[in-house]
């Protein structure tokens, strides 16, 4: 049987549900509305009609680690719906990294392509249910400069180190944890290649020469890096989860669970199978380093070398870092991308293809299968945004009220999921009728090229945030604050789920707002209510 043809075929067939998810509509993620709201300011900014946006919004495009999945959706949103423009950057966020990675591993051994159909289960991790699209763009970056790296060893030239040089600027533009994650990784591998002839008394310098190109593409992203982190901001630092939380996330593979315990056992057997196939290759290049030629055994331990590195960045690097959280989280797959190199480096023997292409393509299924239920019961719930749509006038704001981020379960509670899919839902207003939404968790930050002017930031005036505040709990309201400082009336207050969801003090609040206000929409289940409020000072709401 041909495992490497079985393998794009199987790979076609998982795509074709994910397909069919995302012809109906995107995955409902937690931060994908804001993108795509970002992106639509981007692309029709200085367009007529967009006076209230300009009133609230900074917008600038800048070299930023966040920079390329904007200029790629932006285009698309010229060309058709909010809807097509996210399901073809989510397509791509999972189509991406399976294909980069297929061609990263056929470049390193092409009898081994075939392990990429490990990678599908990891493409559909926590990252991209929490909408980060550009870091799991980044992943695909990240396995086309591994891609780069390994083309360059084979036959060292400037024109391939500059294409190594390349596609490191396009991974951090595309989003830092990539950039760091392929940088050091190559780093290390181009360490161990200078440093192992040198050990073996070959002379450093002429090993050091031979690494010339190598360490050229490495060099040529170094000016763009400089550029891109020079924002000037004071940000906090901190280490975030301790070694023993960031030991057991990373041994069970949990950035894979996002729900139920079914999909824990899930995620340990797809760590526990990458486990065991990092130290299969690891007692074969053992038991046959002596007969192995001297490029074979250098190449796998710079291999071990780049795993080593990802391991130290996973458990070392902040948490908290250059205005941005959960950095942990998004370098826990690192580590076993490189184990998929370091294992491709070794041949499989014939009787062991089918059976642990058959595993990788059961995992595959799996990871499939709970995708399509989650994302069906949540949209189940969806709150219908459809609906209230029509009935908000143009130049108008909207403060969303998220008291129900997840879906409810049989027993009248929120499931338990690692995303919140109902959170920023409400941002997916704003691409028409020249409306600000008056709840958005990134507008905020300055890692964004679209940012609340600071006069009408309304997570710190209505909410009583803090900069940079990681908790993302609504506790308390102050309209008459915002409406002070900002200079814009509340025109809609759109509360989703229901108040007896919330705090006690803020039910309070809720029901003060919502008995001055005018009832516009209730949906059936009252999982979504528009509230109008009469005018004011500083409004420009039109019908």
């Amino acid at each position: 049987m041909n495992v490497s043809l079985a393998c794009r075929l199987l790979l076609v067939a998982l795509f074709v549900p994910v397909a069919a998810l995302l012809v109906q509509q995107p995955f409902v993620t937690n931060d994908g509305p804001v993108h795509v709201a970002f992106s639509d300011l981007l692309a029709h900014w200085q367009q007529p009609g967009r006076e209230l946006q300009r009133e609230a919004y900074d917008v600038g495009i800048r070299l930023d680690p966040n920079l390329l999945t904007y200029l790629l959706m932006a285009p698309l949103l010229k060309l058709g719906s909010a809807h097509l423009a996210e399901s073809v950057v989510q397509a791509l966020c999972l189509v991406g990294p399976v294909a980069a990675g297929w061609l990263a591993l056929r470049t390193v051994n092409r009898d081994n392509a075939w392990l990429a159909i490990f990678l599908f289960p990891l493409s559909l991790n926590e990252m991209f249910f929490l909408g980060l699209y550009n870091y799991c763009l980044s992943t695909a970056m990240f396995f086309l400069a591994v891609a780069a790296a390994w083309h360059l060893q084979k036959a060292p030239s400037l024109p391939r180190a500059v294409l190594l040089g390349a596609a490191l600027c396009a991974t951090l533009l595309t989003h830092a944890a990539g950039f760091v994650a392929a940088f050091l990784g190559l780093g290390a591998m181009g360490a161990a290649r200078v440093a192992l002839p040198a050990l073996r008394g070959e002379g450093f310098v002429a090993a050091l020469l031979r690494q010339r190109h190598f360490l050229l593409g490495l060099a040529i992203p170094l000016p763009l890096l400089m550029a891109a982190s020079s924002d000037g901001g004071d940000h906090a630092i901190e280490y975030g989860p301790g070694p023993g939380v960031r030991f057991m996330i990373f041994a069970l593979l949990l950035v894979l669970r996002m729900a139920s315990r079914k999909e824990m056992l899930y995620s340990a057997a797809v760590a526990g199978v990458l486990f065991a196939l990092c130290a299969w290759a690891v007692m074969r290049h053992l038991r046959d380093r002596d007969a192995a030629p001297k490029a074979e055994r250098d190449a796998f331990l710079a291999t071990l070398a780049a795993l080593g590195m990802a391991l130290a960045t996973t458990f070392a690097f902040p948490d908290t870092f250059g205005g941005g959280w959960t950095h942990f989280r998004r370098f826990v797959l690192f580590p076993f991308y490189w184990i998929l190199v370091l294992a491709a480096l070794r041949p499989v023997p014939s009787r062991g293809r089918l059976p642990l292409f058959a595993l990788g393509g059961l995992l595959a299924v799996v990871s499939v299968s709970f995708a399509g239920q989650r994302e069906t019961t949540v949209r189940r719930q969806l709150p219908p945004l459809a609906a209230v749509d029509p009935l908000i006038g143009r130049h108008c704001t909207v403060l969303p009220l998220v008291v129900q981020t997840r879906p409810v379960g049989p027993g009248g509670h929120e499931l338990w999921l690692s995303y919140a899919p109902y959170f920023q839902v409400a941002s997916r207003l704003e691409s028409r009728g020249d409306r600000v939404v008056l709840f958005n968790f990134l507008a905020r930050l300055t890692n964004y090229p679209v940012r609340f002017k600071p006069h009408v930031e309304p997570q710190s005036l209505i909410f009583g945030w803090k900069p940079e505040q990681e908790e993302v709990a609504i506790e308390r309201l102050d309209i008459p604050r915002f409406e002070r400082t900002s200079g814009l009336h509340v025109d809609y207050v759109l509360l989703i789920g229901q108040p007896a969801s919330a705090p006690p003090r803020l039910q309070r609040q809720i029901h003060d707002v919502a008995s001055t206000a005018q009832r516009v929409y209730e949906s059936p289940g009252r999982s979504l209510t528009l509230y109008r409020r009469g005018p004011g000072a500083g409004s420009r709401c039109t019908p």
